[in-house]
């Protein structure tokens, strides 16, 4: 059984800083490894895609991405169920509000960073991660 009564103070904020820095900083791990593989990838001619186009870089690097997707999505839901649990609280206490202030925050920066993630993505489902592209305007 807890000991503690209602009016003990928390003992750690529910929610800290740490939820508005982890959606870029998976993001960025991601960015990197996604053009590192890439690049890596058609340097050392891994083998070239099958008749469907899926090939087993392409394949990496769409895992690269679901997972990246994955993780600052879960972050996301993470920081929308915090805010959902301690917005009636908020009234109570400073610390209450600013942990409210911190889970919207995580869940804008999970948006921000998801929308950036699928679309650095997008370009390894549309063309060939090896073949060199140029857009004529």
């Amino acid at each position: 059984m807890d000991d503690r009564t209602r009016t003990d103070p928390p003992r750690a904020l529910p929610v800290t800083g740490r939820g508005l820095v982890l959606p870029a900083a998976i993001w960025a791990l991601y960015f990197a490894l996604v053009y590192s593989v890439q690049g890596a990838g058609c340097a050392a001619a891994v083998q070239a895609p099958g008749p469907e186009g899926f090939g087993p870089l392409r394949g990496v690097l769409l895992a690269l991405t679901l997972g990246a997707a994955a993780a600052i999505a879960g972050m996301g839901v993470w920081g929308w169920r915090a805010w959902r649990r301690l917005r009636p609280a908020a009234a109570e206490s400073t610390a209450l509000e600013r942990s409210v202030f911190l889970a919207q925050g995580t869940m804008l920066n999970a948006g921000l960073f998801l929308l950036a993630t699928l679309w650095v993505g997008l370009p390894i489902i549309m063309l060939d991660p090896c073949r060199s592209h140029t857009v004529v305007w």
